[in-house]
């Protein structure tokens, strides 16, 4: 099992996840897909997945079975996420 990390970027009406390393951006795209949350966009030239923010709460609720937060809070502009899987 790997570990990453995933960036969440808050702006606009959407939210931006990233994954360092960009590679494992996939198995979030699979995880995502396995969820059932079909309404997201992958941009590859970002390697990133745009999300609305109504979405939010899903993602997060998902992200928590294989991550563990890095700051104390969700409430930021960025959160980033440990997480291991892939």
């Amino acid at each position: 099992m790997g570990k990453f990390t995933v960036i969440i970027e808050k702006g606009g009406d959407r939210i931006r996840l990233r994954t360092v390393p960009a590679q494992s951006l996939s198995f979030v795209i699979e995880l995502f897909a396995y969820e059932r949350v079909n309404d997201f966009y992958v941009n590859k030239n970002e390697n990133s997945i745009l999300v609305s923010k109504s979405k939010k709460k899903i993602i997060l609720d998902i992200l928590k079975e294989i991550c563990k937060n890095k700051q104390n809070s969700a409430d930021g502009d960025v959160i980033e996420l440990e997480c291991s899987g892939g």
